[in-house]
């Protein structure tokens, strides 16, 4: 009870209906302020406060995410908007990744959501896309609008509809796919989020995927604080070809396993709960990289959002294509001076900004870390990892002096 109490005095509203409990939380992270949904013991959206922020999507839906690359993919094909259906609204996160000529439908069974979504959350409101929000069990909604002809033509469904910690079962067997797949357009995708504690829930997809003469690909995505973005874990299914040929598809999708389990098709008639037991037995593919595949490090804030992402996807492509021998890293600073020991070495530093970020070394022998320091005017190009720092720079990094005065922030050309 003084745990329950605890944790009221930040919740902003308890709501109780027949689907359980809903608590809006308000929390100070990293990025700043934040407001999230919490069903029971999950998480189903967070957002930011500060106007400036609040656009950005956070949790399971980050750009990175299974669902983030599936949508921006698409919109690279598509001429028109996109029609993109949501099996669960939660705080209506995935709103924020809409643009103006889209239309986002969304299948909710509980009312309280959407009365709490749009009153303590501004994702709806602000997007520029149509949205639609339906009540009621999403797959009966579906298979009503199947039968009286009102296929939708989806470029992109997204299941996310959690009960507690996983999807509910009715959702995952051949019959729910039979419907999706009628309300997809012929080349359109199925994403599935199954980031899940306590069951893997990849076989039964990759099964389903299959049956239905498609291909399944697995996409973990990383924690990313200071964007309030959690690790995440879904699965996208298509034939379409763009798609399957995409290199940033490649590069995203951790690939399939001996320790994964075999795939199998849950039916309406039959589905043993106890055959998914266990978490998943794939490490994500960004897991082991350096800074869990974030390979830029801007805590100078010197580099824009945009030109973030776009060194990452270099920097993540030549890691896949070297298989992770030749990664690099790109790291701002304020300072690499220590309060107690004045300045440090490069390697001081390194050992330090590796403990911080737990970061992980690269499995090559090869890498290079950029590094700029503001305060001290230094850039510093040097081995990512220790056992290579010698062999790189002989004996130190490589160092020059920056101009006097820096820009505030560095420009696209960087």
């Amino acid at each position: 009870m003084w745990d329950i109490l605890e944790k009221s005095r930040d919740n902003t509203l308890t709501a109780r209906s027949f689907y359980g409990v809903i608590h809006i939380e308000n929390a100070s992270r990293s990025g700043g302020p934040t407001r999230r949904m919490v069903h029971g013991q999950t998480c189903h959206g967070t957002q930011f406060i500060d106007r400036d922020k609040r656009h950005l999507p956070t949790t399971y839906y980050g750009w990175d995410s299974g669902v983030g690359l599936a949508i921006s993919q698409f919109r690279q094909q598509r001429e028109q908007g996109l029609r993109i259906g949501v099996v669960g609204l939660g705080t209506g996160t995935i709103s924020a990744m809409a643009e103006r000529g889209d239309l986002l439908r969304y299948y909710e069974i509980n009312r309280d959501v959407d009365r709490i979504a749009r009153k303590y959350f501004t994702y709806l409101s602000d997007t520029k896309a149509d949205v639609d929000v339906v009540f009621g069990d999403a797959r009966l909604l579906l298979e009503r609008e199947a039968e009286r002809g009102m296929k939708q033509n989806f470029d992109v469904l997204v299941i996310d509809a959690f009960d507690g910690d996983a999807i509910p079962l009715h959702l995952l067997t051949r019959e729910a796919f039979d419907v999706y797949w009628s309300h997809l357009k012929p080349d359109g995708l199925l994403a599935v989020h199954v980031s899940n504690r306590y069951v893997d829930l990849t076989p039964v997809v990759r099964g389903l995927a299959m049956l239905a003469d498609h291909r399944a690909f697995q996409i973990v995505s990383t924690q990313h604080e200071r964007l309030d973005i959690d690790g995440a874990r879904w699965m996208l299914v298509t034939s379409n070809r763009k798609f399957l040929a995409s290199k940033a598809v490649e590069v995203a999708a951790t690939p399939w396993s001996e320790r994964d389990e075999k795939p199998f098709v849950w039916t309406d008639d039959s589905a043993n709960l106890w055959s998914v037991a266990g978490s998943p037995g794939t490490q994500g593919k960004w897991e082991s990289a350096p800074n869990r595949g974030r390979f830029v490090v801007d805590d100078a804030n010197l580099i824009e959002e945009e030109d973030k992402d776009r060194i990452q996807r270099v920097c993540r492509r030549l890691y896949h294509d070297t298989d992770g021998v030749n990664p690099i890293m790109v790291v701002t600073v304020k300072s690499m001076a220590s309060t107690e020991a004045g300045d440090i070495s490069f390697e001081t530093f390194r050992a330090q900004l590796y403990r911080r970020t737990r970061m992980f070394k690269p499995k090559g022998d090869n890498g290079a870390m950029i590094l700029i320091s503001v305060g001290d005017r230094r850039f510093i190009w040097g081995a990512i990892g220790h056992e290579t720092c010698d062999r790189m720079s002989h004996g130190s990094a490589r160092r020059r002096l920056l101009p006097a005065s820096l820009p505030t922030r560095l420009p696209s050309a960087f």
